[in-house]
């Protein structure tokens, strides 16, 4: 990391919002797994945090939520990684004291989140999908000024997003999908994510 990467303003409560203090690098085998995918559709995905298979092996959707992923895009008509765009938002992979996976801290997503808005700046996508709790909070949670709640009040919303300059689409993540599978048989929940998934891709031919 250069000087600059780990520099931004101090936060109020003394800690800086940088890659220096959240220290994901240190135990990542792929640290700050960068953007990935030929991005033929301007389709920008954003998902919660690299896995153990993503960390192995540098890149995105290695794991099973990421196959789920991928079967369910090709069925829609859309190839995850030919005609999007991959990213997280938290960047390392996150793990707890015994070496497993866990969720990323929102002190760590905001330790992200300036390399985040930039690739969006840089790369211009026409649909931002926003896959789980993890992301909203990236994308939405320092512009929401009351309580963010969770996926569920945002899922199925195709936001016009001005300052962006894109559609910003929330639905659930594949790791969500996977549970609720084991649960119920055929599973509501995917026919509701598919539904999700079809609108948002439908926001590429249209105005904001």
């Amino acid at each position: 990391f250069t000087a600059k990467e780990v520099q931004s303003p101090s936060r109020p409560d003394g800690k800086k919002a940088s890659c220096a203090v959240c220290g994901l690098y240190k135990t990542a085998l792929s640290p700050k797994i960068a953007p990935f995918g030929n991005f033929k559709k301007k389709i920008l995905n954003i998902g919660n945090a690299p896995g153990e298979e993503d960390d192995q092996r540098n890149s995105h959707w290695q794991g099973k939520a990421g196959k789920l992923l991928q079967r369910t895009y090709r069925k829609l008509g859309i190839d995850l990684f030919e005609d999007c765009l991959n990213l997280n938002a938290c960047h390392c992979r996150p793990i707890d004291k015994s070496g497993e996976d866990r969720e990323p801290s929102k002190f760590e997503i905001e330790c992200c989140r300036r390399t985040t808005f930039k690739i969006i700046a840089e790369y211009k996508p026409k649909v931002v999908i926003l896959l789980g709790d993890s992301a909203v909070y990236s994308v939405i949670g320092n512009r929401w000024k009351k309580d963010l709640g969770t996926i569920n009040k945002w899922r199925g919303w195709c936001i016009p997003d001005l300052e962006l300059n894109t559609w910003v689409c929330p639905t659930f993540h594949p790791d969500y999908i996977l549970n609720a599978l084991k649960r119920n048989n055929p599973g509501a929940e995917q026919v509701i994510w598919e539904q999700d998934l079809t609108e948002a891709f439908a926001r590429r031919r249209e105005p904001l």
